[in-house]
């Protein structure tokens, strides 16, 4: 697989996961500490990607890799 770039906010910790119809999610929390989702619009095509959404902002502590 070839890595594709999703422009949108700076990360400082993200995550992906993929859900029951193969689709993958993206969950990134921002440098101005707003947590942000993106997902695939067609599963298995990695050219395919919403527009990022926020899920909001809040107070984190310092994120890690595998913290959400």
């Amino acid at each position: 697989m070839d890595w594709h770039t999703l422009a949108g906010p700076k990360p400082i910790s993200s995550t992906v996961a993929r859900n029951n119809d193969d689709r993958l999610e993206l969950f990134a929390l921002t440098e101005e500490g707003t947590f942000q989702h993106c997902w695939q619009t067609t599963p298995g095509d990695p050219t395919t990607w919403s527009e990022w959404h926020s899920l909001g902002r809040g107070e984190w502590n310092e994120a890690g890799p595998g913290s959400f």
